[in-house]
């Protein structure tokens, strides 16, 4: 969030909610769930149509 999905610039009053994932015991590590969410979220921002505000 410090480095938004959009243009590098931080992003505020964003809620996400996670619904579906799984879990192995042996193939699953927390890096790997990580990077899953960041790809998930960026992909979700570009889909939005993100605006870039500008202050006055």
């Amino acid at each position: 969030m410090e480095r938004g999905a959009f243009a590098g610039y931080p992003m505020s009053n964003v809620k996400v909610i996670v619904y579906d994932g799984k879990e192995h015991e042996v193939d699953s590590k927390p890096l790997a769930f990580e990077i899953a969410g960041r790809e998930a979220f960026k992909l979700a921002v570009h889909d939005a149509g993100s605006l870039l505000l500008s202050r006055s």
